[in-house]
């Protein structure tokens, strides 16, 4: 059995899965941002698990404080929210152009420092905690989505028992293929469950509104390879 698919039968099946390739399973898992997900799935307790957990523990509360503090802004999380749980190496935010300065300050006010600078994004970092504010989601000082409309499809939604803003599910559907094709050409699990799971007639729309059908087109491809090895 290929890893891949092993990790992609553990998500859809733990109970069948075999674990006597347990390690080789994780790795897989690790690459593909789905590793929280398959420790879950196969209810793994060790102290990779507690790890995992942990981290996620502190990831929960750091959008807690970023929502306390924004509020009354017009911004939302993006990428965060999944169908699948796992742990962010970062955290993503876009806020009104307006807005993105002032934003910034409120993350200064928790501890934060501007690390990186760019025309559309502004990273800041507080120990090992990463947020990116962005005005549009961009590669290279390059605009990759606009992230101005891309903000008039935000919805509440629920974060790990939390309530938070974020893009819609059928916009994340958008940038899960958007990210991976163009800007980290790389199409993993998450990505494939998040198109899967969350791409509707209304990704479509706003995947024609901003340009990026090929790009959703492209990963919907994907998809249906990757459910020909299972």
């Amino acid at each position: 059995m290929d890893s891949v698919e092993g990790v992609l039968i553990a998500m859809l099946d733990g109970k069948n899965v075999q674990l006597n390739n347990l390690e080789v399973l994780i790795e897989y898992a690790n690459k593909n941002k789905v590793l929280l997900q398959i420790l879950r799935v196969l209810n793994i307790q060790n102290s990779l698990r507690e790890l995992q957990e942990n981290s996620l523990k502190e990831r929960v509360r750091t959008v807690q404080l970023i929502t306390k503090v924004l509020k009354g802004y017009d911004y939302a999380f993006f990428k965060l929210v999944k169908p699948v749980v796992y742990v962010p190496a970062d955290i993503d935010l876009l806020i009104k152009a307006s807005q993105a300065v002032y934003a910034a300050k409120q993350l200064i006010s928790l501890g934060y420092k501007v690390v990186v600078k760019d025309p559309y994004c502004i990273t800041l970092v507080r120990g090992e905690s990463i947020v990116d504010l962005y005005v549009h989601p961009s590669l290279g000082g390059a605009i990759l989505l606009d992230g101005q409309k891309l903000l008039e499809h935000t919805s509440l939604m629920e974060y790990e028992g939390i309530e938070i803003r974020s893009l819609s599910a059928y916009a994340e559907a958008l940038i899960a293929a958007a990210h991976a094709i163009y800007k980290e050409k790389l199409y993993t699990l998450n990505d494939y469950y998040t198109v899967k799971k969350w791409a509707t007639s209304e990704t479509i729309r706003l995947a024609e509104e901003l340009k990026y059908k090929p790009a959703l087109e492209y990963a919907t491809e994907l998809n249906r390879q990757i459910e020909c090895v299972v």
